[in-house]
């Protein structure tokens, strides 16, 4: 996949990690505590072995959650099978889609593969899979936002889309001042938007609106490290999935996972220093 946005630094310069090395990571994982697992990339639909680790998690109780665009192969040929997907126990489907236009959602996945997108949504609405939607706010989806969510929310019925700030790096580094709408234009209007689609829409990156990954919206505070925690499958511990490579702790040298928590607190931020421009870790430009 070569999206504008994508936060991660995906290329073809690792060999894709083999099943046994992907069962390693996950058996050090073992715990006592209710642990949602997160599959990202990329795009997780194109491991070799995705319907095995779906049901590998799952034999180790694990709360399955995948981020994904629903793409399976880049020809079209094959089609991810959700009720496989389902069965082995994915219990939460997290969609990449910016826009309801066909032409903007393209350009900026640089693939024609928005009408499939929306299909493969569809199907996993289909089969009661939790469906969700990560929507990148960037200049030109944010001026038919509107549109957009009564798309996603009143016609495809998902249960939640996620509106989150571009993050400039990765493949995004640089592209941020040429895409990103203007923060306080996204900020005068979030109140009417939480009012208008209550309980369906929450802004990630914006801590004077909402604190990342909770749905309570009034509390405008970085949870960053003390609540949630991003482990790649090459074994990196990071505060937050957005701090991708800039900040890592080596898995290797933390046995349990209570530790963790205790391991990257500092990252956490005390609510009344955070601003919508405030000094993130892991970006540059100090931005969220």
């Amino acid at each position: 996949m070569e999206c504008i946005h994508c936060s991660s630094l995906s290329d073809n310069t690792r060999d894709e990690l083999e099943f046994y090395l992907v069962k390693n990571r996950i058996d050090k994982l073992k715990t006592n505590s209710n642990v949602e697992v997160v599959l990202t990339g990329g795009e997780p639909l194109l491991h070799k072995n995705i319907y095995e680790i779906v049901e590998y998690l799952s034999k180790n109780t694990y709360l399955t959650t995948m981020f994904t665009t629903g793409i399976m192969s880049l020809d079209g040929k094959k089609h991810p099978d959700w009720d496989l997907l389902k069965n082995n126990g994915l219990e939460k489907v997290v969609f990449s889609l910016h826009s309801s236009d066909e032409c903007i959602n393209d350009s900026l996945l640089r693939r024609e593969i928005t009408k499939r997108i929306i299909d493969e949504i569809k199907k996993s609405k289909s089969i009661d899979l939790k469906v969700e939607i990560n929507c990148v706010m960037f200049d030109k989806t944010y001026r038919n936002i509107e549109t957009t969510l009564d798309f996603l929310i009143n016609e495809l019925n998902v249960d939640k889309v996620r509106m989150l700030r571009l993050v400039g790096q990765g493949r995004a580094k640089g592209e941020e001042k040429f895409l990103a709408p203007e923060n306080n234009k996204i900020i005068a209007s979030a109140p009417l938007l939480l009012k208008k689609y209550a309980g369906k829409v929450h802004f990630e990156g914006f801590p004077s609106i909402c604190k990342c990954r909770s749905s309570l919206h009034s509390s405008a505070r970085c949870d960053s490290g003390t609540k949630f925690f991003h482990i790649d499958f090459w074994g990196n511990i990071l505060p937050c999935p957005s701090v991708k490579q800039k900040t890592m702790f080596s898995y290797t040298t933390i046995d349990i996972i209570e530790n963790l928590f205790a391991s990257i607190k500092s990252f956490n931020r005390d609510k009344e220093q955070l601003t919508d421009i405030f000094n993130c870790p892991g970006q540059s430009r100090g931005q969220a």
